[in-house]
């Protein structure tokens, strides 16, 4: 994707009192709206596939105990599987409620702009660079 500088607003000013304007154009926005819904679809196809091989697991029967074994760590597995995918369809949901909203594309914390270099990687980010960093250290206030 082709970044114009049109496409952004400018920065918040915390003395300004007028609506803030989106920082992404509506024709940006759109463009990752439609990703992110067909990456919600995926990942909640992937989620119910991995719970039926689960399920499926703890259908079978009459193995001895390095099958029982064997089958306990790919059941977990596939459960971890599961959470990592529910923790990506909630944070593309979050993505999609801030496209709708108007707040998609500016820092949850600090307000800023996130770029679009970053939106482009990891399109469901909530935070800035800065901010994300803090908040891996345990920073973020």
């Amino acid at each position: 994707m082709t970044v114009n500088h049109a496409d952004f607003a400018a920065p918040p000013d915390a003395a300004d009192t007028r609506p803030r304007r989106r920082c992404l154009s509506a024709a940006v926005r759109e463009s990752f709206r439609r990703y992110l819904e067909r990456e919600r679809g995926e990942l909640v196809s992937l989620y119910r596939r991995n719970l039926k091989i689960g399920q499926a697991a703890n259908d079978e029967g009459g193995e001895d105990l390095v099958d029982l074994a064997n089958k306990a760590y790919n059941q977990e597995l596939i459960l971890q599987l599961s959470d990592t995918e529910r923790s990506m369809v909630q944070a593309v949901d979050e993505a999609l409620h801030r496209i709708h909203s108007g707040g998609y594309g500016r820092c949850a914390h600090c307000r800023g702009e996130i770029g679009l270099p970053r939106l482009n990687a990891v399109p469901w980010a909530r935070y800035c660079i800065g901010c994300q960093e803090r908040d891996e250290l345990g920073t973020l206030d």
